[in-house]
Parts: structure tokens; sequence; C-alpha cells
């Protein structure tokens, strides 16, 4: 089974660790530092990593976290994703290759061709 894989965008300044994943409340006063906290809106306890995946998750998939007044994700860069299956929509995704060798005219590393795939 085939899948296709793509990136999304959230804004570099889309708060997914100060967000809180369950009433959506912004936690202006979370320290870098300070991996837990507590929401002062709902009293859910919050892992700052385990948080961020979920409002991530949710922006890219169209969940609560994305209808608040935050910067949006950016579209996709492959047509035919969803909820983790693949982009949203808009382009296609090209391999990364690693800079090095040297290319041709055809934009092709001689010597030295590196493809990264995304992991399963």
């Amino acid at each position: 089974m085939e899948s296709t894989m793509g990136i999304m965008l959230a804004h570099s300044s889309y708060p997914s660790s100060k967000l809180c994943s369950d009433c959506s409340l912004r936690n202006d006063q979370l320290a870098l530092g300070e991996r837990t906290w507590i929401c002062v809106g709902c009293g859910a306890h919050h892992d700052r990593e385990v948080n961020a995946v979920v409002n991530l998750q949710r922006l890219a998939t169209g969940g609560h976290a994305a209808r608040t007044a935050l910067p949006v994700a950016s579209q996709a860069v492959t047509p035919g994703a969803a909820a983790g299956y693949g982009p949203a929509g808009g382009g296609k995704v090209t391999p990364v290759r690693h800079e090095h060798g040297q290319q041709d005219g055809s934009g092709q590393e001689e010597i030295g061709e590196h493809l990264c795939a995304p992991s399963r």
C-alpha cells in the first residue's frame, strides 16, 4: 500500500505549545523552560510537547484550535491528503536531496545523490 506524504507549515508565531488543546485558551505567561502547565481556563494539565502536537494536528486538519483568531497553516504541497494521510491541497511533494556532489544540466547529482524518505 502506497501513501502520499506531504508537508504543511504552521506560521512561526502559532502558539502550538501555549494554546490549551482542550479549551483553546492561550497561556502567554508560559516560559520556554516550563515543560508542563495547567490551563487556568479549564484546569487541563498539559505536557508542553504533547499539547503542541495535538494543536498542530488540529491546525492541519481543521480542528477547533484552527478556528481561533490565530495564524493558520499554509496549504500543503501535495493534493489529496487529509488527517495525517497526506497534504490537503496544492502542488506536489518532491524528494529532499542532501547538498553535495556535482550536478549536471538536468539537476541530478552525478556523485552521491541521497534521497530522504519520510519515516513511517
